[in-house]
């Protein structure tokens, strides 16, 4: 049987720690740098279960009891996958995610009102259902969308939509966070045929994790510069998975 890793569980490498987001649960793990080599090694290897030994058999006994992995019959190696996905960055040295409010005198209270209503559905997925179930949602948006998707983009409309989010961060009685922010962002553009990549970056010491979104490779927003540069990215809709 070959280790694999569970539906929903992603990982990355940062500044030489291993980090995996169990988006089902919506908990992140860390695990230090011997068992970063010692995780990559069987997995890129294609050991089976019962080639494990030692210190190797304890760590993935303990990643499958915290259901980030399983034991499969039928599986091949997610070398291939793992080695070009998974890069180590160094972390962030400061790093402040805020949201400024608009400087506008006229907005669209049905535009502002139409972000009050994804905010609410956004939060109801997270609260009830979990970040898997988020993330399975800008998924099958993003895929319905894809045909359409044009790699193109209206900074000024671009301005409008994010003032119209602003204001009902503002009005939402919760604090909106990157997580939320991002992901209704991403399916208003998404809605309106722009193509945008939605990510969660990681970072293992001291623990850190931020959202935000890309545009043609690069971050959408000149505040996620440098979380885009030195955050891993455990999560990206940019990658079919």
């Amino acid at each position: 049987m070959l280790p694999s890793l569970k539906k929903g569980v992603f990982v990355a490498r940062s500044q030489g720690h291993l980090v995996f987001l169990d988006s089902v649960s919506g908990k992140y793990y860390v695990f230090d740098h011997e068992n970063c080599t010692t995780f990559f090694y069987v997995m890129c290897s294609g050991k089976k279960l019962k080639d494990l030994k030692g210190k190797e058999l304890i760590f993935f006994k303990k990643i499958e009891e915290l259901n980030l992995v399983h034991m499969a019959k039928n599986s091949t190696t997610q070398a291939e996958r793992l080695l070009k996905e998974v890069k180590s960055n160094a972390g962030l040295s400061n790093f402040k995610w805020n949201i400024p409010f608009p400087e506008k005198k006229h907005v669209r209270v049905l535009s502002i009102f139409a972000f009050i209503v994804r905010l609410i559905q956004v939060n109801f997925i997270l609260k009830n259902f979990g970040m898997h179930s988020l993330i399975e949602s800008l998924e099958g948006l993003k895929e319905k969308k894809c045909s359409r998707l044009k790699h193109k983009i209206c900074y000024r409309k671009l301005d409008k939509e994010v003032s119209y989010l602003k204001y009902a961060s503002f009005f939402y009685p919760q604090i909106t966070k990157c997580l939320e922010w991002s992901a209704c962002l991403a399916t208003k553009l998404w809605k309106k045929n722009i193509h945008v990549d939605f990510n969660i970056g990681v970072q293992a010491l001291p623990f850190f994790a931020h959202a935000w979104l890309s545009f043609n490779g690069e971050p959408l927003f000149s505040q996620d510069k440098e979380a885009h540069e030195n955050l891993s990215i455990i999560y990206t809709t940019a990658v079919k998975r």
